[in-house]
């Protein structure tokens, strides 16, 4: 069933009931099923009336920044945050008002772990908050992979694989943090 045919008051009745099933009857236990209910048609019916042609397309948008050597992030006002990775509706208010914005390229490391291929070096894969709110995998370069930590202050740059493939954000270590 599409959005545009359903009832909010008939999906709160079939909340209830499933509840009541269960022995959850709650109403603190049916409010957040039904404000994901009203998320979700607000982005179905975002995603069934109108498509992104690929010029406007979020990850054709934020490429571009990359390749400018930008970290280009989108921020929702209705939400006050920062969405990461780019997409067409906010994922917290299912709304299709999103800036966008550009990163000072400063962030900390989340996480890090280091992968050891069959082939070639070994590389290191990290979470890094960045200082604008939002948080992206990605790969602290210069230096070894063990040596890189949780906490560790980070400043990015792109990384211009060649080839077909796009460039890709990498981070390096901030000087004497």
């Amino acid at each position: 069933m599409f959005a545009e045919e359903c009832d909010p008051n008939q999906v709160y009745g079939v909340l209830r009931s499933w509840s009541r099933e269960r022995e959850y009857n709650k109403p603190q236990l049916i409010a957040p099923l039904l404000q994901r209910y009203k998320t979700f048609s607000a982005v179905i019916s975002g995603i069934l009336t109108r498509m992104p042609s690929n010029q406007d397309a979020p990850l054709k948008t934020y490429l571009s920044h990359l390749a400018r050597g930008e970290l280009a992030y989108q921020f929702s006002p209705e939400a006050g945050r920062a969405v990461f990775y780019p997409r067409m509706l906010c994922p917290f208010t299912g709304s299709d008002r999103l800036e966008w914005r550009i990163s000072k390229g400063l962030g900390t490391v989340y996480a890090t772990t280091v992968v050891h291929p069959i082939e070639g070096k070994p590389f290191n894969v990290a979470l890094i908050d960045c200082d604008e709110g939002f948080r992206l995998m990605s790969r602290v370069e210069d230096i070894a992979p063990e040596q890189v930590r949780i906490g560790q202050r980070v400043h990015f740059r792109v990384h211009q694989p060649g080839g077909e493939e796009p460039p890709q954000p990498v981070f390096v270590p901030v000087e004497g943090a």
